[in-house]
């Protein structure tokens, strides 16, 4: 896609895939992005030397999210690595909505994931999600969002960000 590298995606929705696709056409881009059936990462094993998971993980119950890193540990090359953002229990959103199990709840306001499961993640989460990695650079980063003319704290975003080699 950029500096040589070559992008691949996968994705549940194939109106998601038009959409990206659709993205990547007017920039002048290309990435080989796959449907995802939700089980199964669509690549052979040991297929990438890198990995990315955005916004994925979080967005499920925590036990279809060790199921997926055992995907991505399968689809990563033994010397491969992965990186991941997920939200903390830092986060001000924690504990809102309907909970489903611990540390997950049904969101229910907003634009765009309302219904959607959102995981929060403490640090036993963690460790038991990257059990079959090496994490190499684990953090939590914590955003407030400020109202200038009150000068009050709105919100606070809050994430892990883990570096983690197979």
């Amino acid at each position: 896609c950029e500096m040589g590298m070559k992008a691949y995606g996968i994705e549940v929705s194939e109106v998601a895939i038009k959409v990206a696709n659709d993205y990547l056409k007017r920039r002048d881009k290309s990435a080989e992005i796959r449907l995802y059936d939700g089980e199964n990462i669509p690549y052979l094993n040991g297929y990438f030397n890198f990995t990315i998971s955005m916004g994925v993980l979080d967005h499920m119950l925590f036990p279809h999210a060790l199921k997926l890193i055992e995907e991505i540990h399968r689809v990563l090359k033994p010397e491969g690595y992965i990186c991941v953002s997920l939200h903390s229990i830092y986060d001000s959103n924690y504990g809102k909505g309907r909970q489903v199990e611990r540390n997950t709840y049904i969101i229910e306001q907003g634009e765009f994931e309302v219904g959607l499961p959102q995981h929060y993640f403490d640090e036993e989460d963690v460790l038991k999600l990257f059990q079959m990695f090496e994490i190499k650079r684990v953090y939590v980063e914590k955003e407030k969002m400020y109202d200038l003319e009150s000068k009050s704290a709105l919100s606070q975003s809050s994430f892990w960000g883990i570096y983690a080699k197979r």
